[in-house]
């Protein structure tokens, strides 16, 4: 129950300041990212893992800011691999319908990553 009111809130507060400034506040996120880390049990290779991919398709499309990388290896830390994975799936779904819709100049990731969590979390039963 913790870790998902933690992991929601945090994902809200950080959406709305991606969507608006298209950056996030980094000693904020750091703070929140490294509270999941200490306080839950997570899974360091998955995180890792997930981290070296999403970091190198950061560096070769230049298309993912730090804040993105982190969030999405966060995820696979303290959720599980696959449930980051299908979440960065919905993520992108949503991202490439804004996108279509309005082609801004840059995507909120964030805002898209906490979009992909409600979805998952609303049909897994909140986690």
């Amino acid at each position: 129950a913790w870790l998902t009111f933690l992991l929601a809130s945090g994902l809200i507060i950080f959406s709305v300041a991606d969507w608006h400034e298209r950056t996030v506040p980094f000693f904020s996120f750091t703070g929140w990212c490294l509270t999941l880390l200490v306080c839950f049990p997570h899974d360091l290779f998955g995180m890792m893992l997930l981290a070296v991919m999403i970091g190198g398709l950061a560096v070769v499309s230049q298309g993912l800011g730090s804040a993105d990388v982190m969030l999405i290896a966060l995820l696979a830390c303290v959720l599980r691999l696959e449930a980051a994975l299908i979440v960065t799936l919905i993520a992108c779904g949503t991202a490439c319908l804004h996108w279509i819709a309005a082609r801004p100049p840059s995507l909120p990731m964030i805002s898209h990553l906490a979009a992909g969590y409600a979805c998952f979390a609303l049909v897994n039963g909140g986690l």
